[in-house]
């Protein structure tokens, strides 16, 4: 899961088209966070003790410290991403 929501974040489409629109209900991958009824992923990226390389895309800009939140939630506290 945390590789699927890297791919998303950074959206390296001439590179990669696996999970470029993670999340989706239909993805196998997200089987067992249904089932586990978890809430969000949350993936940090501190590249500060690697001597601070830059991380960037087409669409992200260059940084040492991405967070990427994935919240499986809407509003009301139901899973949104999982409707049947």
């Amino acid at each position: 899961m945390i590789e699927a929501t890297v791919i998303a974040y950074f959206n390296p489409a001439e590179f990669n088209q696996h999970y470029l629109d993670f999340p989706k209900p239909q993805q196998r991958i997200l089987r067992n966070v249904r089932d586990a009824d978890f809430a969000a992923l949350v993936v940090h990226l501190d590249n500060t003790n690697l001597g601070g390389p830059r991380l960037y895309s087409k669409t992200v800009a260059p940084n040492i410290l991405h967070e990427i939140v994935v919240d499986f939630r809407d509003r009301g506290g139901r899973l949104s991403h999982f409707r049947r």
